[in-house]
């Protein structure tokens, strides 16, 4: 089809030559939601984001429960920064799958950026400190080195409100992932010690704790097996080849 010749062409990256079928695509199907933003997204590459959005939109209002319109249709909202709307749709998209990793990225990529614009905009919101804080600590779980920008922030926050107990295991938690056992186990009885047992986030408290506690007793006894096997003999070294 049209449209499957369009889309060969652009995985190519051979815009000028798939411009032909979606033009002819969309004269004979004008209406047809995946024509649609197969235009879209041809537009978007091809830097052409008014026309991208227009085309997008309107294959989102023809099937909203279509994916590929809402995913390229968020992107370019958080392009054009509209950073809410572009969340909300994100957010849609991870409620239909969760598992899908580029929509995970890309709710997380429009909160940061909505968060950032706020804070920017607003030096002393606390909402805005707070939610780029928490955002980090789950960016962290797929790229470990936001770690240290996630406790930086959420240390701030909690400068201003030491019993915000969510913020709390959230720094508790990034201090997990970046594997500072005894801060991250300080934190996390912070934590729980500000929630009553019937409390929903109690449980979930407490299981991340007891992970903490176990990686640093892991820790501990094999520092312990290091230390009493005593020192390593030397070993030959083969250098890598030239």
């Amino acid at each position: 089809s049209l449209v499957k010749v369009a889309n060969e062409l652009m995985q190519a990256k051979r815009l000028k030559e798939a411009r032909p079928y979606i033009d002819k695509a969309l004269e004979f199907y004008p209406n047809d939601a995946h024509v649609l933003t197969t235009a879209g997204l041809l537009a978007m590459h091809e830097k052409r984001p008014k026309d991208a959005r227009a085309l997008l939109e309107k294959a989102n209002e023809l099937e909203p429960n279509l994916g590929p319109a809402r995913l390229n249709l968020a992107a370019q909202l958080l392009h054009d920064g509209e950073y809410e709307r572009a969340e909300k749709l994100f957010e849609s998209l991870v409620q239909a799958r969760p598992n899908e990793v580029n929509f995970v990225r890309g709710y997380l990529d429009a909160r940061l950026a909505r968060f950032k614009h706020e804070y920017e905009q607003n030096p002393n919101s606390k909402e805005a400190l707070k939610g780029l804080g928490m955002t980090y600590a789950h960016v962290a779980k797929f790229e470990p080195e936001s770690v240290p920008e996630a406790t930086r922030l959420l240390r701030k926050y909690l400068q201003l409100d030491k019993e915000d107990v969510e913020a709390r295991y959230y720094l508790g938690g990034a201090l997990l992932l970046g594997n500072y056992l005894d801060q991250a186990i300080e934190e996390l009885e912070a934590a729980r010690g500000l929630v009553e047992d019937s409390n929903p986030m109690a449980k979930e408290i407490s299981a991340t704790l007891s992970v903490a506690r176990a990686r640093r007793m892991s820790y501990e006894r094999a520092k312990k097996q290091r230390k009493k096997a005593g020192p390593m003999p030397k070993q030959s070294v083969n250098n890598s080849p030239k």
